[in-house]
This record gives structure tokens, sequence and C-alpha cells, in this order.
């Protein structure tokens, strides 16, 4: 990040120069408007940070000509000594992201505080696609929290007087409330909005100096706190850290889904390992229309280990099911079944369907490369569907019988109720 200081003083000049560098960013200072709208054309500056007195006007001239230009995007940080409630909602309402006591203007404080800046990114990212709400009855606090927000490019925010009105806007992200409100207490609100949407963020107001109250909000599901009159500083650090928050549980849960995707998959060939195949197969089951299962198993597999070596037969099974996922596609679910069985559920479609597709899969396999030499891969494979029986385990023997009887008849062959070999199936009979 480079910085343009908009600054008269040599003693300021050297701090805020001292700490941005301390933390990595660029440097250089001007003096006046003039010449600090020469820096900003000439490209480069990503904040700057200006002082309330310059050479040849005041900072709120040359705020008021960047909001006006095509500059009016670039962050702006004022220096000043008046703390007054009026002169922040000023400079807010001027566009600027924030402003910095000349009290703070020492090493320590001015180093964490660029660190915040260049460790928010991310949480600004996230918290601009938030939907956001502020409630409150005072139009002026809302008039100051929208010119934050604005200056730090948060858009997608409504601001509300009355709590009835927020709850017609439908759900949001990031709820900011007044705990002190006319017709219901912020305290209610809170509870509403804890029960309606119980994932999002929530920040309590008051211009309370009682820290009691307002740490009483955080045992009622508030996620923080803020007290009135706003610091920007403050306040824009508070809503990251929530942010932070939210954004650090969908990190973990979108963990935890990964997790449990994995355990349901085999680790060699990422298809569905055998509980989840047939927790898919029962699911199917549940409802009343057709189901049928295809059972596949390699020919001759421990001869393919034998021979070229486990990892060969690994690259093999690999490459099989890869091939069968992406024969069957959208049309139902493959898993393997264990060691070189392979299994296919698919909803909808009846034996005869199923087999069709069983032949193309089969000539398909046939037909891939293998990396063995002239070693071809052949599967034997069973069908069964609903008429084979109503719950898992009778379709799936039904299909495993077939499966045998496809390797008793000479294997590389799909095996159905209307194929089955008439000698093996009379052995069945």
């Amino acid at each position: 990040m480079d910085i343009l200081h908009v600054e008269m003083s040599q003693f300021f000049s050297r701090v805020i120069e001292n700490a941005a560098r301390s933390e990595g960013y660029g440097y250089a200072n001007v003096t006046s408007i003039a010449q600090a709208m020469a820096a900003l054309d000439a490209g480069g500056v990503d904040l700057i940070i200006t002082a309330r007195i310059l050479e040849d006007g005041n900072s709120e001239t040359m705020l008021t000509s960047l909001m006006q230009g095509p500059h009016r995007n670039v962050p702006i940080i004022v220096v000043t000594s008046d703390d007054s409630l009026e002169n922040r909602e000023r400079f807010f309402s001027l566009g600027v992201m924030d402003y910095l006591l000349k009290s703070d203007l020492v090493p320590g404080k001015l180093t964490q505080y660029f660190s915040l800046i260049g460790r928010g990114g991310e949480l600004l990212d996230a918290l601009r696609n938030m939907r956001v709400a502020v409630l409150d009855d005072s139009s002026m606090s809302l008039r100051v929290v929208r010119s934050i927000f604005h200056s730090h490019g948060v858009k997608q925010c409504q601001y509300f007087q009355e709590s009835e009105e927020m709850f017609k806007a439908g759900d949001f992200d990031l709820y900011i409330i007044d705990l002190v409100m006319p017709k219901r207490s912020g305290e209610e609100v809170l509870l509403q909005v804890r029960t309606m949407n119980p994932r999002s963020g929530i920040i309590m107001v008051s211009a309370s100096s009682n820290r009691v109250s307002l740490a009483h909000t955080l045992v009622l599901g508030a996620d923080d706190y803020v007290s009135k009159p706003f610091d920007a500083q403050d306040f824009i650090t508070r809503v990251k850290g929530v942010v932070r928050q939210m954004v650090l549980l969908q990190k973990i849960e979108e963990k935890g889904r990964q997790m449990e995707e994995m355990a349901k998959r085999d680790s060699l060939t990422g298809l569905w390992n055998h509980g989840s195949i047939h927790e898919y197969l029962h699911g199917c089951l549940e409802g009343d229309e057709q189901v049928a299962v295809l059972l596949f198993d390699l020919d001759d597999f421990k001869s393919i280990n034998d021979t070229f070596g486990h990892q060969s037969g690994d690259s093999v099974l690999m490459m099989t099911g890869k091939s069968l996922r992406d024969g069957i596609g959208p049309a139902g679910e493959v898993g393997r079944y264990g060691g070189e069985e392979f299994m296919a559920v698919l909803p909808g479609m009846d034996g005869e369907g199923a087999a069709e597709i069983a032949e193309a899969l089969l000539e398909h396999l046939r037909q891939m490369p293998s990396g063995l030499k002239e070693r071809q891969i052949t599967c034997s494979c069973g069908v069964a569907d609903v008429r084979d029986g109503r719950v898992a385990p009778e379709i799936v023997e039904q299909a495993d019988a077939r499966l045998y009887m496809a390797k008793s008849a000479g294997k590389d062959q799909v095996v159905d109720r209307n194929h089955e070999p008439s000698s093996l199936a009379s052995e069945e009979g």
C-alpha cells in the first residue's frame, strides 16, 4: 500500500512515515492541495492522510474536490485535534474513511493502526458482500453510520428508525441495533432477530455509559456492542471483529462439510464408499420410483496386481472408477463397493435400461488404454431392479448373484433378469 501524506509539519510527517514504513508501506509527503492532486494524477496512491490546515487551503476544500473528481474512491484519513460529534459528522459527510486525533500520533498506536488497515482488506470485502441493517431512532446516528460505511465502500445497507420496518425488509447478514428505542427496547429486537435469524451477526449500540447494561446484551445473543458517540476507528474495528467471527464460522462449517464429504468417499477413487452408496440406494427406495442396481467386478484383478504390481493395480482401479462415474453421469451415482467391485445405482430406471448402459460401459473399458502393455481392462456386471426386491439387501443380493453368473459364464459380460445363462439360471432356481 502506498500512502500520500498531505502535511506541512515535518515532525508529524516523520512520525507517520516511520509508522508506515515499519509496516512495509510506501510513503510520500506533500504540503499543499495542488501537490496532492498532482500526486494523485500520477497514480499509485492507495491511501491519503491529510492535516486540516494546508499551504493553499484546508482539508475540507481538498475533500470536496476529491469527491467530485476521478479520485473519489481513494480512502482518506484526516488528522485533527477536534473530537466533537459535529466535527466527525462533517468529515464523514465529506467521504473520509476515518480520522486520527493528534494525541494518537504515537509510534505504537500508528503501527497497530496501519497493521489493522492492512489486514482488514479481506474482512472489508466480506462486509461489502453482506446485507446490513442499521436500526436507530436518531437520524444523526444513522447519518454518521451511513457516512462511515460509505467511506469504506459498504453499500448493501438499509437504515431504519422503526423495528417493524426492518423486519418487513427481510433477513440481513449483519444487524446494528440501538439499545434504547421509543416503542420497543433494543433487547426485545435483539431477541427477535436472534430467534428469526440465528446465524446473523448483531452489534448493539447505546449512548449510555452503563457498560454493564451493554454487556448484558452479549448474554442475550449479541456479538458485540459499540458506545455513542461513535469513534469511527472503534466502530469499524468492532464491525470487522464481528465479520471476522462470521467468516471464521463459515470457514469452520465449510471445513466440516468437506470432512463429512471425505468421510463418505473412497480415498483411492474418490467415489462414494460402501456405506454411502448403500445409503443412496436406501434413499432411492423410499419413493415409489423404479431403481436399478449394477454391480461391477474387474476381471482377473489379482493377476494385475501380481504381474504389474499394486501401484498399477491402484491405477486401474482409479481409471475404472472414473470411467464408470463419467459413463453414468447424472443418471445416478457410483460407489466403490469393496476391493475391485463397484456399484452403480440408477433411480428411475428398470433393469433392461440399466443393462444397456452397463454394456456400453464395458465396451468403453475394453477400449480404454490400460497402461499394462497389451493387457485389456474388462469387467463383469450383474443387474437387478425393484422387481427383485423392495429393500436394498434383496436387490443387491440379486445383482451379486447375476454378477457371479457373468463371471462363471466367461467374464466380460452383463447378466440381467432377461439374459441369465440357462444352466446357471436353473441352478439358481
